[in-house]
Formats: C-alpha cells, sequence, structure tokens
C-alpha cells in the first residue's frame, strides 16, 4: 500500500510537467515556433500562420482595448503594424474557452505585449506572469501612465474587460421602442 501511494504522489509530480500540449493544440506548448502575420482582429487577437496552418492567437498577459472603444483601433493598428513589419515567434500557453490559442508572442526579439503595455495600448493582465513578467508590466504600465500614452490619454480610461460587461448589459436591455 505504501508503494502505491509514492508512485500516485509521483505522478502527481511529474504528470504537470509533461504538458506539451493536447490533441486539439494546433501549436506545441511552450515551444517557441516561426509564425507569418495575417491579420489583426482587435489589439490582442490576430491570426497567424505557424507550424503549417492557420492560428487564432490571443496575446497572453494583456487586455487590449475593443475595437469600437476608444483607442481600440489605435491598438489594432499598431499591432498589425508591428506583426507585420518584423520576424514574428509565438509559443503557445494555453487556450481560451473560444479556442484561440493563447500565446506569447515576439516581433523581432521584443516581446509585443510588453511593447503594447509599454505604448500605452493594453493593460496588463498577469494571471498567471512570473516575477520578471509582473516587474516589466509593471514598470512598463507606469511609465505609459505618466507619459498619458494611449488609451491614458483618455479622462476616465476603462478597462475592456469592463467595457465588454457594459456593453453586452446594454445589448440585454430593451429599446426605447420596445419598452413603450
Amino acid at each position: 500500500m505504501r508503494i502505491l501511494f509514492r508512485a500516485l504522489a509521483l505522478a502527481a509530480l511529474i504528470i504537470p510537467l509533461l504538458d506539451v500540449g493536447h490533441a486539439a493544440d494546433p501549436l506545441p506548448r511552450h515551444v517557441w515556433c516561426a509564425a507569418q502575420f495575417l491579420q489583426a482582429i482587435d489589439g490582442d487577437t490576430f491570426s497567424l500562420a505557424a507550424q503549417g496552418q492557420v492560428v487564432r492567437v490571443r496575446l497572453a498577459d494583456v487586455d487590449a482595448p475593443e475595437r469600437d472603444q476608444p483607442s481600440g483601433d489605435a491598438a489594432t493598428d499598431r499591432a498589425a503594424a508591428l506583426l507585420a513589419a518584423g520576424t514574428v515567434t509565438v509559443m503557445a500557453v494555453a487556450r481560451d474557452r473560444y479556442g484561440r490559442t493563447v500565446a506569447r508572442v515576439r516581433v523581432d526579439g521584443d516581446d509585443l505585449a510588453w511593447r503594447l503595455v509599454r505604448e500605452g495600448l493594453a493593460w496588463p493582465d498577469c494571471h498567471q506572469c512570473g516575477l520578471d513578467d509582473r516587474l516589466a508590466f509593471g514598470i512598463y504600465g507606469v511609465l505609459a501612465r505618466w507619459s498619458d500614452a494611449g488609451l491614458w490619454a483618455a479622462a476616465e480610461p476603462i478597462r475592456p474587460a469592463t467595457w465588454r460587461r457594459r456593453h453586452r448589459a446594454e445589448a440585454k436591455l430593451p429599446s426605447a421602442d420596445q419598452r413603450n
């Protein structure tokens, strides 16, 4: 019995380390791959060609403004310009509930998420960041705020998650015509 418990404990420690992706994942996890930019959906979601397939990527660790939100078009245009102008590498870290590959992305070796935060075009969203990422996002976020860069130029910047919640709630409200 003691051997069984030790084997189970050992398996519990080893199995998480073997996470190299799932059958449904289009990219291997935690491996940097070359990619080619295809299209920007918004500032933190885009299509890339990688590993012989088209992959819808959600940029890890940031939340950029929605396209209909102030600074949304600027974030989308800047992400597209950066991705189109350089050598793109991508590392999948997860899949989100919408089936997108959540990934770290580098353009010419520069972390795209860090760059967007530094330019005031995305909010840091570090739920699973390491200490170095938290430090970088913190510094870049503060510098962007102090310089009123991008979304920080607005009097009261609204987090994209808050924007989405408000718009979903407004969409559920009946219109003035329907209420009367």
